[in-house]
C-alpha cells in the first residue's frame, strides 16, 4: 500500500480544475462540478467548488494556516533569507515558476515576523550557551567565572564602506555563540552606533588588545541583563 501523502507540491491549476470536473455533485449527482478561485494572498489561494445544476458549493484552501496566516508565504520568505536573497529574488523565482507573488509590503511584513522570532531564538540560544559555561565552572572557588572567547567581525560587502556589519563572540571552550551585535543600514538615530561598529571592527586589526577589551565589556553588560553578573570574558 502507498504511504501517507504529506508536504507541499507545485501543481498546474488547469489539471486540478479538469480533475474536479470529473467528479459528480454529492447533492444532485450531476457531473457539473467546477472549481473557481475566489481570492488569493501571495502563494495562497481560496477556491470554491460549485455545482451548475444545484446550489451545492464547498470552500477549500490547499494551504495550511497558523492564526489565519498562510504558512507557505512565510516559508517562501524564510527560504529566500536562507539563500541570501530578498524580494527581488523571490519575484524572479515566482515569475519563472509561473506562481503568484507576494507584494513588496506583504513580503516586508513576513520579514518583520521572522525577525522577531529569530531574535527570540538567538537570545535563548546564547543564554543557554552562557548557562553551560557557568555549569562547567561551578567548582571554581572564585566568585568571578572567567571564560575564553574568540571575537570576529564582518561586513556585508568588502571594504570599509559597507552599510551593514556585525561582531560575534564565540566561546573557546564550547564553540557556541555567546553574543552577536548587528548594525544595519543606519537611520538618523543609528549613525552613532554604526560608526562605533566600524571603529570597533577597524580596531581588531590595529589594536587587538583594546578590541577584545571593548567586546568583553559589551558582553559583560549583556550577561548582567541575562542574570549572569559574575561572568567575565578574557
Amino acid at each position: 500500500m502507498p504511504g501517507p501523502v504529506f508536504g507541499n507540491r507545485i501543481v498546474d491549476l488547469e489539471l486540478i480544475v479538469e480533475a474536479f470536473s470529473q467528479l459528480c455533485c454529492p447533492k444532485c449527482f450531476a457531473e457539473k462540478v467546477e472549481l473557481f478561485e475566489d481570492s488569493r494572498y501571495g502563494l495562497c489561494s481560496h477556491f470554491t467548488l460549485k455545482c451548475k445544476c444545484c446550489d451545492f458549493f464547498f470552500c477549500i484552501c490547499f494551504i495550511k494556516k497558523v492564526v489565519n496566516a498562510p504558512v507557505i508565504n512565510t516559508r517562501l520568505v524564510y527560504g529566500m533569507r536562507q539563500i541570501g536573497k530578498g524580494f527581488a529574488g523571490a519575484f524572479k523565482l515566482c515569475s519563472t515558476l509561473n506562481l503568484p507573488r507576494l507584494t513588496k509590503t506583504a513580503y516586508k511584513n513576513q520579514e518583520a515576523k521572522l525577525l522577531k522570532v529569530v531574535q527570540e531564538v538567538a537570545e535563548e540560544s546564547m543564554i543557554k550557551a552562557a548557562t553551560e559555561i557557568v555549569e562547567k565552572q561551578q567548582n571554581i572557588s572564585s566568585d568571578i567565572i572567567k571564560c575564553g572567547i574568540s571575537v570576529d567581525g564582518t561586513w556585508q560587502r568588502r571594504g570599509y564602506t559597507s552599510m551593514n556589519g556585525c561582531v560575534a563572540a564565540i566561546s573557546v571552550d564550547t564553540g557556541k555563540m555567546l553574543d552577536i551585535e548587528v548594525i544595519c543600514r543606519p537611520t538618523v538615530q543609528h549613525v552613532r552606533d554604526f560608526r562605533l561598529c566600524q571603529e570597533t571592527l577597524n580596531m581588531s586589526r590595529q589594536k587587538p588588545t583594546t578590541y577584545v577589551s571593548v567586546i568583553s565589556q559589551a558582553l559583560h553588560q549583556k550577561w548582567k541583563l541575562w542574570g549572569f553578573p559574575n561572568i567575565s570574558s578574557i
